[in-house]
Order: structure tokens, then sequence, then C-alpha cells
């Protein structure tokens, strides 16, 4: 014995760039499955035979099983909160009839009857309890029937319009190797960590399907109807294709039959038929079905003279981009297999999924794309699957603790291969066209600079959505790439193919990775590896802000200085510089003077307690007023605002979805205001004022704002706490909003809405400025000038002037620090609700069906109603309770918004009717625009969103 143990030393020691794996085991599991699918009502109802191999060296009385069809059974599962948190709701909403489980599950070890317990934290887990142990190096069979309601499609998994795509279907075994067992839910990543075994898998369904699965076909007869099979709808316009690498020429052909073993079975009905496939060394078995693919295959002729097939099942189309398809998997399987070693498997296949969520997954030997663009966005679809076929597929590390092993490696090894295939172009994860080449890392660099990145080396349930591809994909493909800089490329490559050698059809973790590196490099990676866990930038330096200057057009318009035109000049860039401007002079082709924007910021970045602190100042000049003098002339009112400001950010956790803020500002205001005016009788006889002079007036307003945004998809809500102050008044406001999700989409939004008002010292009529309203205000109800108007002081109650200033802009409203009742009532001031004390208000806006209108439903309906303290006193103005209600339209992501009101308060319709004028249709619609709205947050995708803030 001790002869045997120095002999396995010593053979160690004389080969260094072995790998003596004496200490590494790995169970197996061998699947026999019979399967039928119901195509009427969208189950499959079958059998599992499970060969389960105790290579360890512990004795197992349970096995953990996956049961991740369970993973669609309702909204309280791991998946669904997941689909949550990345912005969906169409799961969370569906119907019951939509989700999917699996049951009728009745599982026996050697023939005896074994008990199972549930998990209490995931429905889609189970344990096993085994009626007898399994000693090491012993095997036992396990079998249950199943059934299986498919789930619709809402990922990678289910049906749609008869299209199947079985991905999480049959009872799997969790992992287990010498860290333990790994049970876990169905999540988005992960699902490719099994055990690795040998599938034999027949499958029942109606005759006119496509199958494209896992494996190799074993049925003559199937293979022999594909290929005299005509394709649906479309023949694809093939090209003529000549793309050769090194000395093997790509040709393409049509399906031709293929050498298969003699069929078991063939047809079982008239309308069904029995399929079968097998596939060794696999940790997973998934097929599509589908009547209407047309397939396309052929052959590859790897250097080393293995023959790989090709096949592609794509949806008949009219456009040719996948004529090309099969060049283009030729190209990269060749490539990565000299990069890496031998494609693993005897074919690959292809599939375009009628899904019309975009999917883009790898499973062992088969790859799914969704829909594509354009012949290069589909080129890259196929070549960033096509990689993990060796690191995700053949070396199949765990995703749930280790994505960047998958993401990272893989995409390290695509953004290699662009650099060898110049027709790529390169695009963004979602398949668009990027506007910078280095577009990603700029990203990236932002969110480090951010301080919202986290260590590679975290589980992909903790990453946030952003982070899922930043550092998972992004960040992981440039430490491969620093680690390939440090070795040098070819010692790089020498170790990775030994990595792939030792480990194909294996479960390795980061260490496994790091060993196979120091005993082919013979060099010490531990701080390479430690980068892993780190937050941060891989290098010991920040991230290089550039000065880049950059002059864009602008335009803009009111009702006084006209048509404005200038520029926007700007230092903005990615990463943020710490100094940010923006200024935009702009002439007024109306007024014939210089107004326009501008902002300077300085941004510190503490490592505690705040995530950022913004110092800044900006200001702005506008006309708010048109007039002519008594000769004639054009004269204008205008003001200008300069407002200092300090912002303090809220650290939260990286996947939290609010953003809270305290800012504090003031504003120093100086408004041109005409201040004498002299009335004269026109040639009609009316009085006409004209202003003769006017006067600059200063003020200012002191201003603390704390407000909490919580962005999440389901149930968002936020709310601001204001205090305001000037020379003898204070004003405290709060406003909330609340959204509540309907199950069929849309949702009715609360918004609440309060304020406070005192003076300080005696009262000053000045301050009536300042009062709050439970009408929607119009243009000089806008103190602080942060709202956009078309015309500031145009009213109804203001005829008399040289110019009517009238017009469409007298029926803009301000719903901002205002109750929101949507009514212009300028000419009736009692009507405003308007108070010197408080006033608390409530605005209904619910969104309507999209089935109304063939296309996304604009129209809502709305509801304000409120109350002041004047209300409340003897003798009232008003009732106590004013409301408005009807019909809202809202446009371009609820900017622009019109309200056209049906029902309203006796006390508004009592007015309307002894104003013939104010009471027509037209005049009764107001509308506003909401540049608050106006924020990244809701244009940019949710990935990028933390960028934003």
């Amino acid at each position: 014995m001790k002869k045997l143990i120095v002999l396995l030393f010593l053979y160690c020691f004389q080969l260094p760039v072995a790998y003596c794996q004496l200490s590494y085991w790995q169970q197996k599991v061998n699947y026999t499955i019979d399967v039928t699918l119901n195509d009427a009502n969208q189950t499959l109802d079958g059998t599992v035979t499970m060969q389960y191999y105790n290579n360890s060296p512990d004795t197992l009385h349970f096995i953990w099983i996956n049961l991740w069809a369970n993973a669609y059974k309702n909204d309280r599962t791991a998946y669904s909160d997941q689909l949550i948190e990345n912005g969906r709701t169409d799961f969370y909403f569906s119907d019951d009839a939509k989700h999917g489980y699996i049951n009728r599950l009745n599982f026996t070890v050697d023939g005896q009857l074994a008990t199972i317990e549930n998990d209490p934290k995931n429905q889609d887990v189970i344990k096993l309890i085994l009626p007898h142990p399994i000693v090491p190096n012993s095997n036992t069979k396990i079998e249950t029937p199943f059934h299986i309601k498919l789930p619709y499609d809402f990922s990678e998994d289910g049906y749609i319009n008869h299209a199947y795509q079985i991905t999480q279907w049959y009872p799997k075994p969790a992992v287990y190797d010498s860290k333990g067992w790994h049970p876990m839910p169905y999540l988005i990543d992960g699902s490719n960590y099994s055990e690795f075994g040998d599938y034999e898998v027949n499958i029942t369904l109606p005759k006119e399907f496509v199958v494209a699965s896992t494996g190799e076909l074993q049925t003559a007869d199937e293979n022999d109807w594909l290929a005299n099979r005509k394709d649906p709808v479309f023949q694809i316009k093939k090209k003529k294709v000549a793309t050769h690498y090194t000395a093997h020429k790509i040709t393409h052909r049509a399906i031709a039959p293929l050498p298969v073993e003699p069929a078991a079975n063939k047809v079982v009905h008239a309308r069904f038929k029995k399929i079968s496939f097998k596939q060794d060394d696999v940790n997973d078995f998934v097929w599509f079905a589908y009547k209407k693919y047309i397939v396309q295959t052929d052959s590859a002729l790897l250097p080393s003279g293995k023959n790989i097939r090709i096949y592609t099942y794509h949806i008949p189309t009219e456009n040719d981009y996948w004529a090309t398809s099969i060049s283009v998997i030729k190209k990269n399987i060749l490539q990565r297999s000299e990069w890496l070693g031998d494609y693993p498997y005897k074919s690959v296949s292809v599939i375009e999924t009628p899904s019309a969520i975009a999917t883009h997954t790898a499973y062992p030997n088969l790859i799914v794309v969704s829909k594509s663009n354009n012949e290069n966005e589909l080129a890259r679809s196929i070549e960033q699957q096509i990689g993990e076929s060796w690191n995700g597929g053949t070396v199949a590390s765990n995703d749930q603790d280790h994505l960047w092993m998958r993401k990272g490696i893989s995409n390290f090894y695509n953004e290699r291969y662009h650099q060898t295939d110049s027709s790529l172009h390169p695009t963004c994860s979602s398949g668009t066209k990027r506007i910078h080449p280095d577009f990603d890392s700029l990203l990236l660099q932002t969110v480090i600079q951010e301080k919202r990145d986290q260590p590679i080396e975290t589980a992909s349930g903790e990453f946030s959505t952003a982070n899922t591809y930043l550092i998972a994909d992004i960040k992981a493909a440039e430490w491969m790439r620093k680690l390939e800089h440090d070795l040098g490329e070819p010692l790089f490559d020498s170790c990775m193919r030994e990595y792939y050698r030792r480990w194909q059809f294996k479960h390795p973790y980061p260490e496994d990775l790091r060993k196979t590196i120091e005993d082919v490099s013979d060099k010490n990676v531990d701080s390479s590896f430690a980068l892993l866990n780190k937050k941060g930038a891989l290098k010991n330096e920040k991230p290089q802000n550039k000065f880049n200057l950059r002059l864009l057009p602008a335009i803009g318009y009111n009702n006084y200085d006209n048509v404005m035109i200038g520029a926007a000049i700007t230092n903005g860039n990615l990463p943020h510089p710490k100094l940010q401007f923006i200024l935009t002079p702009l002439y007024a082709t109306g007024s014939k003077q210089l107004n326009g924007i501008g902002q300077i910021k300085y941004t510190m970045r503490p490592a505690v307690l705040f995530q950022k602190i913004e110092v800044g100042i900006n200001g702005e000049r506008f006309s708010t007023k048109e007039s002519l003098d008594t000769a004639g002339k054009k004269v204008f009112e205008n003001f200008y605002k300069v407002v200092p400001s300090i912002r303090f950010y809220f650290n939260h956790p990286v996947k939290s979805t609010i953003v809270s803020w305290l800012d504090i500002r003031r504003y120093f205001i100086g408004e041109k205001l005409f201040n004498s005016f002299e009335d004269i009788t026109d040639s009609l006889g009316n009085d006409v004022t004209y202003p003769l002079s006017s006067n600059t007036y200063k003020r200012y307003l002191d201003q603390i704002t704390f407000a909490v945004d919580n962005r999440r998809v389901l149930y968002p809500y936020d709310y601001q706490l204001q205090l305001q102050q000037g020379s003898d008044f204070y004003r405290l406001n709060i406003t909330g909003n609340y959204f509540f999700n309907y199950i069929k989409g849309g949702g009715l939004n609360v918004r609440l809405f309060a304020a406070k008002f005192g003076y300080i010292g005696s009262k000053n009529y000045d301050s009536y400025l300042y009062q709050p309203k439970l009408a929607a205000g119009n243009g000089t109800d806008d103190y602080t000038y942060s709202d956009y108007f078309l015309g500031r002081t145009a009213s109804y109650s203001n005829p008399d002037k040289p110019i009517a200033n009238q017009g469409i802009a007298t029926q803009q409203v301000l719903i901002q620090n205002t109750g929101g009742l949507k009514f212009r009532f300028d000419q009736y001031s009692f009507l405003q609700g308007q108070s010197q004390n408080w006033v608390a208000a409530a605005n209904f806006n619910s969104t309507l069906p999209n089935f109304i209108l063939p296309f996304k439903n604009p129209f809502r309906l709305f509801f304000d109603i409120g109350t002041y303290a004047e209300a409340w006193e003897p003798n009232p103005q008003t009732s106590r309770f004013l409301y408005t209600g009807g019909i809202q339209l809202s446009l371009f992501k609820n900017i622009l918004n019109i309200y056209a009101p049906i029902i309203y308060s006796s006390d508004f319709n009592s007015v309307l009717k002894s104003d013939p004028n104010q009471n027509t249709f037209f005049k009764r619609i107001s509308f506003s625009i909401d540049v608050q709205n106006i924020q990244l947050k809701k244009i940019v995708p949710v990935a990028y969103q933390t960028l934003v803030d």
C-alpha cells in the first residue's frame, strides 16, 4: 500500500501540468424519459427513470430534487420575485390558466415507495427521503410518473401559439459535491447546474410538429420526413456564400438524410408519432416543437478531423437573414475549437424561438435565439450563445453562485472573436447598435464611479439588474483580458485549453480555474483572483475623465420670445466628470434678446452615508409678457433667476429600487414688470391699457426638500416633504403618489397633496403669490419659475391689453404645488380655493383597458377633490369640497396631459352657466406640460437606470 501511495505521488510530481484529481468526485445521473405532448391543453404526461450513481464518499439518506416546472406555479416563487425585481409584472398578474406546474409524482426507489418533503422556502424544490441509504460507489434506480401543465411563454419555457419550448420539465436531482447539496429554485440564470449523465428520451406528439432537441435523433422515419418535408409559407432565399477558414471550405446544402440507428419506435397512432433521442455527457435535456420550422443542415470538419453536424431551425420569413447562418455557426465553432479545444458534441442546433420575449440561451448542443432585425444582429446572437457551449454547457459551473464563470468567460471570447471578424458591428446586449464602440466599458466605469458596482464573485440573485450585465459580463471579461495580458496570450491560451480539457463535463469552482492556471503557467495568480471579490476598478487607478466639450443645437419657444435658437455647450460624458456644466444661450426672435438656461455642478462621492453630494448653481432668463407701448413698439416683461443648491443623495443597497435625497437651495429671482399704465380709447371706443414704464423687483425664496422615490415596478410610490420660506411667510408642502397596478396592465395613480401657509410677522399682500390653492395653477402661480409655460401670463381675465395675451396658452395649468383640480377660472378668483392657512386635495388618475383601441390606450379617467381652510369658516365663498372629473389624454410618456372635465362641483357649474363665453367644450379643456416627467429613468432601460440618478 505504501508503494502505491509513493507511485501516485511520483506520478503527480513528475507531471505538473496534469491535474491529479484524486480528491475530486462527481455524481452521475442517467435518464430514460418517455413523454407525450398534448397540444390541445398544453400539457405533458410522462415517466422518468433515473439511475443515480453515488460516487461520493458519503452515504446518502435523501436526495434534493429540483422541480423547476413549479417556478411558474404562482406569484410566490423565487422566479416570480426575480421578474418583479427586473421590472416585469406580466407573470405576476397573469391568469392561473397561463401558469405552469408539475404534479402526479409518485417516487419509487429500487421499487420501494419513497416519501417527499417540501422545501419551506421554495415551491420548486423537494427532498426525496430514501427508503434505504445509498452507500458510496453504488447506484440506485429512481422512478416517477409526472404531469406538467406548461406555462405560457414568459421566458424560456412554455408555449405560445402552439409553439413549444420544453426546457424546465422533468424532475432533476440537485448537484451534490464536496461542498454539500446545492438545491436551488429556478432563476433566470443557473438552470444549467445539474448532474451530468446519459439521456434517452422518447417523445410522442402530433406528427406535424418539427422537433429540435438536445441529442442525436434515433428515429429513421423522422429523419426521412424532415428530408422530404416542404418548407412552409416561404422558401428561404439562399445566398451564394464562399467563406473559408484555413483549408476548410464552408458550404451550404439542403437537409440530407443522416446516418442514424435503426428506429425502435415508429408511428404509434395515425395522428401521432414517437421519436427518440440519445445524448451522453450532458447536464440537461431540452426540446422545441413547432409546425412551421424551416430546417437547414450542413457539417463542419474540425482541424482534428472531427465532423460536426449543424442544424438551424427558423421561423418562415420573407427575408433571407438565415441564409448565411450556417457559415456563421461554422466560423464560430472552428475558431473556438482552436482557442479552447474541439467542440464536444457530434452536432449543434440553432433554434429561432417564436417567443415575443427576447431570449438568447445555450443548452447542451443546442442554442436558442430570438427573432432578429437584420443579418448582423442574427450573427451576433448566434456567436454569443455558441461560446457558452464551451463555458457554461460543457464546463458547467454553478451560475447562481458564480455567474461570471459562464457569462464573463464567454463574453471574453466573444469580444476576441469580434476582433477576428470585422463584419460584425459591436452591439449592446439588447441587440441594438452601440453609440460608441467602448460604450459598455464607459457604463461600467460610470457604475464604479457612482459606487453602485458589486464584486465579480457575486451570486446571480444578488446582482442588481444593471450589474448582472455590467459586472458578470463586461467586468468579468475585462478581468479575463487583464489575466491574458499578465500571462501573455500564448501562455494564457495554453492555460484555458488545459482548463477546458480537465473540466469538460464537470462542475469547476473558481479555485479550480486558478489551480489550472497556476499548474500550467507555474505562476502565482492569487492577486488576480483576489480582484474577483473586490469592488471598484481592476487597476489601482481612477476612471479617466477626458475633457470633452460638446456643442449641440438647441431650440426653444414661448409666446413672447417666440422661436429661440442657440446651442447647448456641455462637458457631459461617461463616466461623469466631477465638475459638469451645461450652458444653453438662446437668441429670441420675438423679443430680440439673449435668453437661456445654464447649470454648473460639482459632485463629491463620500464613502459613507451619502452616495453622492452635488453642489451647484443654475439659472435662466426668459420673457413673461408682451405688450405694445403708446408708440406701438413691443415691450416685454421678463425674469431671471439664480439658484445655488446642495443635494445629498442617501446611500441605499445596490439592489434597492429606492432613491432618496435632501435638497437645500435658495432662489434669487428678479422680475421686470410693467409698473405704470395709461388708458387710451381706441377707434372703436374701447379703453385699452398701455404700459408706460417698468421696474425690476427682486425677491428670494429658501427651500428645503426631502424626497423618496421607490421605482419598483409593482406599486411604485414617491413622496416629498418641502419647506419654503420668504421674507415674511413660510409654506409647508406635502406631496405623495402611489400607483396601484391593474392585473391587465396599467393602473390607478393616487396623488395626495397638502400645504400649510403662515405669515412671519404681519400679513403682507405681496405674499399672496405664495398662498396654496386647490385649483391647478397658471403661469403666475409658478413662483419659482420651475415649470415650462407657453404663455406664462396668458389669461382670460386680461382682454383690455393692446396684445390680447390669450389663446390656447390660457388653458395650460400647473399641477405641481397645487391641489391639481383641472379647471382654469382666472377671472373668478373666489373659485380658486386659495387659502391663507391650509389646503388638502386628492387626485385620482386611472388608465383604461388596452383592448378598447388597437394600440396602447393613451386615454385615462381623472377625478380631483379637495378642501381648504376658509371653506370651513362661516359664510364661505364655495362649498366645503370642490371637485372635477373627466377624461385625460396622456402623450409623450405623460409629459403632455390634456384634460376634458365632464363632472364638476356645483360652484363651477353655476359660474359656467352665467358665462356663456367660458362655457364651451373647448374652453373647458385644459392641459399641462409636466417637465418633471422628462426623466431619463423613464427612457433608458431598467438595467441602466442606476446610472442616471
